[in-house]
């Protein structure tokens, strides 16, 4: 006689089916809500942390660096994923941010009376970074290049374009250059190249603590877990309830990381979230044979239930028989 399992495993036989004419089930369109809202979720659970929150200079410097960027705190955790980008990023942050700390130290007491440093007119300006102002005529008496860097060899190739523009630049270059080398006029303002990366690197980390981004659809899960909970206390049985959450599960799951796909390569979150709920109301079509299989399941019950009953019965009739 076949097993059970036998049956089972001939019924269903590996086949996968799509119905895109079926209709999905409430189950189906209550995981897909979840996973719309999931993204809003993350967005809630995140704190409220702005620019607002951080070094003004350091905000100012990636204004004027990036000036079409919007928010700093936004572009950290847009290339939180991409360390190359997000390393770029801030690199361009750090030589803004030299640039205007030097401005500042010049215009503190440095500069002779009658003459102020500011930023060269254009961000895009080559050559030089400063102009150093007569206040009385507004004219540029002085370029200086400023750089934030620990590589002496940068510092080098930047004399050999422009050898008449004098160079400030960190305490690392400063150090690393001995007696008799012929790089032209450096001047160290005692502002090293490590506390410019540790002061962003410091405001990164905040933010990408603040930054949280689930692994897993928990609001989905839970949705499923509540939904089995339900299933056990209403009676019903328990390998269904497990096929059935293990289901929606793997749905929700695979779902919800296909909208983080469509997240990535597109850039546009909206484009996610419609991705993570179109796949799980498709899946909704997708017929995993679970229905026939507890059918089947519940018939092979029933009839081993009655075989039961029937020998009970007989042996009962048997046994009044011979009294």
């Amino acid at each position: 006689m076949i097993s059970k399992t036998e049956f089972l495993n001939e019924l269903l036989g590996g086949r996968l089916t799509v119905n895109l004419k079926a209709k999905v089930t409430k189950e189906d369109k209550i995981d897909a809500a979840t996973l719309g809202a999931t993204p809003i979720i993350e967005r809630i659970l995140q704190g409220n942390i702005t620019d607002e929150d951080f070094d003004p200079n350091i905000i100012r410097a990636f204004h004027l660096q990036y000036p079409h960027k919007g928010s700093f705190v936004e572009s950290v955790k847009e290339h939180a994923d991409n360390q190359m980008e997000l390393q770029g990023l801030l690199n361009g942050v750090k030589g803004k941010l030299f640039e205007l700390e030097t401005v500042n130290y010049l215009n503190d007491g440095h500069l002779a009376e009658g003459f102020s440093a500011h930023l060269a007119s254009s961000p895009t300006q080559e050559g030089y970074d400063i102009e150093i102002l007569d206040n009385k005529t507004n004219n540029i008496v002085e370029k200086i290049q400023v750089k934030a860097t620990d590589h002496i060899d940068y510092i080098q190739d930047t004399f050999q374009e422009n050898p008449d523009i004098p160079i400030i630049t960190t305490t690392e270059i400063t150090q690393q250059i001995r007696e008799g080398d012929s790089l032209g006029p450096i001047f160290d303002i005692g502002i090293s190249d490590l506390s410019l990366e540790n002061r962003l690197d410091e405001i990164v980390h905040i933010i990408q603590s603040d930054h949280i981004e689930l692994i897993f659809p928990i609001p989905s899960i839970g949705i499923i877990a509540l939904s089995g909970i339900s299933g056990v206390l209403n009676g019903e049985d328990n390998n269904v309830i497990l096929n059935r959450t293990i289901e929606r599960t793997t749905k929700s799951v695979v779902s919800y990381y296909t909208g983080k796909l469509f997240t990535f390569l597109s850039g546009i979150p909206a484009a996610g979230i419609i991705a993570s709920v179109g796949t799980r109301l498709l899946f909704g079509k997708i017929n995993f044979e679970r229905k026939k299989i507890e059918f089947y399941d519940n018939i092979i019950n029933e009839s081993q239930t009655r075989v039961n009953e029937m020998k009970w019965r007989n042996e009962k009739m048997r046994s009044y028989l011979n009294e």
